[in-house]
């Protein structure tokens, strides 16, 4: 069988959930079929939409430069000509028997008419909400929940993205290495503030409703979803999405061993962060929390790299400055070969999310390594960390709740050998693999005979 993943970005590049799950994923896929990925890159330098080849051992990867600078407008965001058409060149070359999409993200929603028009299967897994929610978390102003029932709210949390036009846009991409942050955030909303389309309230839900629409549409093309948690299969079958085509199928996990480490000091506790370091993954909050702790028999170790992402340029300084001087250590961007070493590091790992989580693979990962989880009581959180029993839940936002938890295991560090002893493992990345592949043989046979 010749499967083809598509996914936003892929290890080495960028190594979040969804890029490893992926890469966990195709590994064992290959040892039976012929695997293909397909995602994109982000090199300034390198000429946009250029196409790259290389593979790693068995895997053949395609990957395609999206850089943004040609874009000039809000569909141009979520729709791209170019990026589909280099695509339907790759689809063509491979000729595929069923294409699985990760995540669409800085690709391009018209990739799914290509291959329908190839009467090709499509199996799309819902890893977030970019389907139905442009800033893909259902967040405002980094940390406001939003319930996306209101079109005209969409208006404030996406005034950047709907205003882009491709002049301020080069201004932008020249000023944002020269610039500190807080001043490009400034001229950002003067640009803003004084757009003339700014009052025009009708052509800027018209943007909105053109996505919604759009958005729906390939939704009805897709042949199969994939949810990892039973809540985000629930708000995807809100929006339209048929419940018979949209199956639960739980994350799988790659096997590691938990050793060569540093060696704990004696009744300390370590805390750890595991992640990308954006606002919608509380490291913010969880540093605040920290920061109310008395008590110097504890640490914070947070690993992830310091990257000024679009959008939250300031956020890594803002960080380092909450942190300074609190027995919190910034450890880096790791590969996704230390966990191992990672997880020996700490005793609990804390995942104090704002947005409504699907199901975050490194729960999963801590589970595989027998370390206790403290989270935020959100998504699809609450069907992997069950309170008092392999971990401790906190309502999100809540510095206060989420710090009497810390404390109460400084206190009674023996409640973490208690807490192992409930953690059950998880999944196998081969059993997972084996239910993905059935799916694929299942719908290609459908799509075959209709």
């Amino acid at each position: 069988m010749k499967i083809v993943q598509v996914v936003h970005a892929f290890p080495p590049y960028s190594t979040a959930g969804v890029e490893v799950y992926t890469y966990n994923l195709c590994q064992e896929l290959i040892s039976k079929h012929d695997v293909y990925v397909f995602h994109r890159v982000c090199h300034p330098r390198r000429k946009e939409y250029a196409v790259n080849y290389r593979e790693e051992g068995k895997i053949k990867i395609y990957s395609i430069n999206n850089t943004f600078k040609r874009c000039n407008s809000f569909a141009g965001l979520y729709r791209n000509p170019q990026i589909a058409q280099a695509f339907s060149g790759v689809l063509d070359r491979i000729s595929p028997d069923v294409v699985h999409i990760q995540d669409l993200h800085f690709l391009s929603a018209d990739i799914i008419h290509e291959i329908k028009a190839r009467e090709i299967p499509i199996v799309y897994t819902l890893h977030d909400y970019w389907l139905i929610c442009p800033q893909w978390n259902f967040l405002r102003n980094r940390n406001q929940l939003c319930v996306g029932n209101n079109e005209e709210d969409c208006i404030e949390c996406l005034k950047d993205w709907l205003l882009i036009s491709r002049g301020p846009k080069f201004i932008y991409r020249m000023l944002k290495y020269a610039l500190p942050a807080p001043l490009l955030r400034y001229l950002k909303s003067l640009y803003v503030a004084s757009s003339p389309k700014r009052s025009d309230k009708e052509h800027l839900l018209s943007l909105i409703r053109e996505r919604k629409d759009c958005m729906r549409s390939i939704s009805g093309l897709i042949d199969i979803f994939i949810s990892p948690s039973q809540f985000l299969r629930n708000r995807f079958i809100e929006f339209g999405i048929a419940k018979e085509k949209c199956l639960f199928i739980p994350h799988g996990v790659r096997a590691f061993e938990v050793k060569n480490g540093h060696p704990k000091v004696k009744n300390e506790v370590t805390f750890g962060f595991i992640g990308t370091l954006l606002p919608a993954k509380g490291t913010h909050l969880l540093i605040e929390a920290f920061r109310g702790i008395k008590s110097e028999n504890t640490r914070l170790n947070i690993y992830g790299k310091l990257y000024p992402y679009l959008g939250f340029e300031d956020y890594p300084a803002y960080l380092k400055r909450l942190a300074r001087g609190k027995r919190i250590y910034f450890k880096g961007e790791f590969d996704n070969e230390e966990l191992g070493r990672i997880f020996s590091e700490i005793d609990v790992l804390v995942v104090p999310s704002l947005w409504m989580e699907n199901s975050p693979l490194v729960i999963h990962e801590a589970f595989r390594a027998k370390v206790p989880v403290i989270a935020s009581r959100i998504g699809g959180i609450c069907e992997l960390v069950y309170h008092g029993k392999n971990g401790f839940l906190f309502n999100p936002t809540d510095t206060e709740g989420l710090k009497s938890n810390m404390e109460l295991i400084i206190e009674k560090p023996e409640i973490i050998q208690e807490l192992k002893k409930n953690i059950s493992p998880p999944r196998d990345i081969n059993n997972h693999a084996a239910e993905i592949e059935d799916v694929y043989v299942r719908i290609i046979k459908t799509v075959r005979s209709s």
